[in-house]
This record gives C-alpha cells, sequence and structure tokens, in this order.
C-alpha cells in the first residue's frame, strides 16, 4: 500500500472533526473515551490464549469451522463493527491489498461481524472483497473472545441520526458491538499476535499482520 491504514484512518479522523459539528464530536469521543475507561482491552484474548472453536456463516449461507480451517494453515480473524462503519471499511479495503501475500504464507483471512447477511454481501461487492465475511449472530463469538460492549447512550442518537440503526442492522434487540479487534492464529489455535483497541479510530496495520503469520 502507498499510503498506510494508520494515514487513512487518520485523514478521515480529521475530516470528521473538520465537518461535524462540535458538541456531537465531543460525544463521539466522550462515548470512546468511556470505552477505553471501561477496562474492556483487559478482558479480551491476549497473545498466547486459545481462540475458542466456532463456526459462522457468510452471506450464502456458506458455514466456515475455525478448528477445520486451522488443519490448513495459520488464519487472521479481523472483528469490525459493521459496513455502516466508514473505519472499517477502510480497513477491509486495506485487507483485501493483502490478501494474496496473506495466502502466499498459507494463511486464509475471516472477517468478523455482528452485521446481518445482507449487510455484509453488500459490503463485500461494493468494497470487491474476496475472502470471507462471517455473521456473529447476538456477537456469541465476539463475547467468547471478550470484545463485546454496550453502545453508549452517547452515541446512540447520533447514529440514529445517520441512520444506523444497530438493533435493526444486526437483527437483535440489543445494542452491542465487538471493539476493534484483530488476532494472528497458529495452526494450534494459540493466538500469536492480538490487536484490540477500545477506540474504533484505530486498526492493525496490514503489514504488521503479515509479519505476525508464523
Amino acid at each position: 500500500m502507498s499510503v498506510s491504514l494508520r494515514e487513512q484512518t487518520e485523514a478521515l479522523f480529521a475530516e470528521h472533526r473538520r465537518s461535524m459539528p462540535p458538541e456531537l464530536m465531543a460525544r463521539v469521543e466522550g462515548a470512546v473515551q468511556q470505552l477505553v475507561d471501561s477496562g474492556i482491552e483487559s478482558r479480551c484474548l491476549k497473545a498466547g490464549d486459545k481462540i475458542p472453536a466456532f463456526s459462522l456463516p457468510d452471506s450464502r449461507g456458506k458455514v466456515y469451522d475455525v478448528m477445520k480451517l486451522l488443519s490448513r494453515g495459520p488464519l487472521v480473524l479481523s472483528f469490525y463493527r459493521g459496513g455502516w462503519c466508514m473505519y472499517c471499511n477502510l480497513e477491509l479495503r486495506a485487507l483485501q491489498e493483502y490478501l494474496p501475500a496473506i495466502r502466499r504464507k498459507g494463511a486464509e483471512l475471516l472477517a468478523i461481524t455482528p452485521q446481518r447477511a445482507q449487510g455484509t454481501s453488500h459490503s463485500a461487492e461494493e468494497q470487491g472483497l474476496e475472502y470471507p465475511i462471517l455473521t456473529d449472530f447476538e456477537n456469541r463469538v465476539g463475547h467468547q473472545f471478550g470484545l463485546t460492549y454496550e453502545v453508549s447512550d452517547l452515541i446512540r442518537p447520533i447514529l440514529n441520526q445517520a441512520g444506523i440503526n444497530i438493533p435493526v442492522e444486526n437483527e437483535t434487540s440489543g445494542y452491542q458491538l465487538p471493539v476493534t479487534a484483530t488476532y494472528v492464529v497458529d495452526r494450534s489455535g494459540t493466538i500469536v499476535s492480538a490487536f484490540t483497541d477500545a477506540n474504533h479510530f484505530r486498526r492493525m496495520e496490514p503489514a504488521d499482520i503479515l509479519a505476525a503469520i508464523p
């Protein structure tokens, strides 16, 4: 990539600071800080931990069993909020650019989101993604990884005003999302590299993911 993912996300954040009313931006940053202060990152799975066994479907209903996939090679697991998140879309596109290099190292990439299948299908088509996007209904797998949190009351009205209704997007009654997280997992199911960040503006660089694949 000529421009790093960090540079892209920082540019998008700067644009949002310029374009959003200051009071709204303050609420967004306040919600992010609340999540950071909650200590959720300390509860997420880390390097050295074993991942749980799980199976999740893509938008066509094909089920991916991570234990079967690990029998063939390492995995990269990228948890994201949904296709409605601009920062997530930057990350999805950046991962697509690195997909050939990831696969040359014998690894497979899976993106995981609580968003319903219709939304993941749209993301894959719109972004030109060639790797599986799996729906984690009700954040069941995200919860096993310690990633899930309740969306702050500070941010819900802003999301709704922007046409983003989390219960509708995820086909649930709740307002739970996963924090930004990327895991590189070896064939034994052990996490060899973990990136978790309660600040959804920050993402793991694909170059770092590639370097971590055993």
